[in-house]
């Protein structure tokens, strides 16, 4: 039997969680910067707009943001996965948590989300 076992699956299943969610924000940036190319493709074979070329642009940063934020997300939920290993290991009583992440992650995804919600706004107008 694995010592901590609960504890240990407990972190794995956190982790899980993480990169799942990464993965469907990397899916999600994916379908906007694919989905507004084939709005401009469109719009151009229907006569063409001036106006998609500044949405387009923006829909290839929010597209590629999305990506970068979910790579970074993997990369930080792997560095606390391992971290919570070693720590459900040892036997020394230790802090839990980082503030400074969690609010970090929050002021992310705030400003992701004033992007779209700007994105959305001048795509409908």
């Amino acid at each position: 039997m694995i010592k901590r076992f609960l504890d240990h699956t407990a972190n794995e299943r956190t982790y899980l969680s993480w990169v799942s969610t990464s993965i469907a924000l990397m899916a999600f940036g994916f379908v906007i910067e694919r989905f507004d190319i084939f709005i401009s493709y469109i719009s151009k074979m229907l006569g063409g707009d001036a106006h998609l070329t500044k949405s387009s642009y923006a829909a290839n940063i929010i597209g590629i943001g999305l990506v970068i934020i979910a790579a970074l997300i993997i990369i930080v939920s792997t560095i606390r996965f391992l971290l919570y290993k070693k720590a459900i290991d040892s036997d020394k009583t230790l802090p839990y948590g980082s503030v400074r992440a969690i609010i970090a992650l929050a002021i992310i995804l705030i400003v992701l989300g004033a992007f779209l919600s700007y994105y959305l706004w001048d795509h409908i107008h």
